[in-house]
């Protein structure tokens, strides 16, 4: 939820100027992809025990 916040915090003047859905369309998903790396280095990132390759 942090990177959500920040990015969403930062672009404020952006949407002032480009519009609120272009940004959402932008900043969304970069958002999500920030957070895989953050959970990963935090070690709240796991996978399902049922993997073959997780044993």
């Amino acid at each position: 939820m942090a990177p959500y916040v920040a990015v969403k915090t930062l672009t404020g003047s952006l949407v002032d100027r480009i519009g609120p859905r272009a940004v959402s369309w932008t900043v969304d998903p970069a958002s999500a992809a920030a957070a895989v790396p953050l959970l990963h280095a935090l070690d709240l990132l796991s996978f399902p025990s049922c993997w073959p390759w997780s044993h």
